[in-house]
């Protein structure tokens, strides 16, 4: 594997059936020492726009240097996202 992210975002809304679902997952990672910020997808416009998020919920992995790692729309396991991120 290449390079591992440094940090993410999680883009969601409280209305979206995905969000709510992938919300403790992300929580829990972030109690574990992740660095995961939590975006508002209708709060946060102009994030969403920068990142060029049109669906939720969106999980977008970063380097500290700008690139991006991996970026998933949906559901995805918390196993999977560790696998790409490095621990803080």
């Amino acid at each position: 594997m290449s390079a591992k992210a440094d940090w993410g975002l999680f883009i969601s809304s409280e209305r979206c059936a995905g969000c709510i679902t992938m919300k403790p997952v992300i929580d829990k990672l972030i109690e574990e020492g992740y660095r995961i910020r939590l975006i508002d997808f209708h709060k946060e416009k102009g994030v969403v726009k920068e990142y060029g998020v049109t669906q939720i919920p969106t999980l977008i992995l970063k380097t500290n240097q700008g690139q991006e790692i991996k970026r998933w729309t949906g559901q995805v396991l918390a196993r999977e996202i560790k696998r790409h991120m490095n621990h803080a």
